[in-house]
């Protein structure tokens, strides 16, 4: 496996198949969590290389979600990459502001996932 782990948040169980499939081609860890909360929990004790946060989640969104591990002293060096079906300039620019690292919009192809994934790794 390559050096680290990278966490998927995202509570669309499709999408975190998916995306665990096409990152184990590449025979990168995968961890995936469906909740914010749950998301943050192992971002805490598991320490992933990076993050996939979607920005829709049931308990809180992932702006709430990326606030929290930036304002983190254990999580905040994490790069996290947005991940999101909305194609709008605002959210954008919300996640730029809340110090996410980059954003990919759905649907993606696995190569442009695995750039913006190997500009952080």
């Amino acid at each position: 496996m390559k050096d680290g782990k990278i966490l998927i948040i995202d509570d669309d169980k499709y999408v975190c198949d998916t995306l665990k499939a096409i990152l184990e081609t590449k025979s990168y860890n995968v961890i995936i969590a469906n909740e914010g909360q749950r998301g943050l929990e192992i971002a805490q004790t598991h320490q992933p290389k990076l993050i996939l946060l979607d920005i829709k989640l049931p308990d809180m969104d992932g702006f709430d979600v990326l606030t929290k591990i930036k304002d983190n002293e254990t999580t905040k060096n994490i790069p996290i990459v947005m991940v999101s079906g909305r194609e709008d300039y605002s959210a954008l620019a919300k996640a730029r502001g809340l110090m996410s690292d980059d954003y990919i919009i759905k649907p993606f192809t696995s190569e442009d996932l695995f750039k913006k994934i190997e500009k952080y790794l």
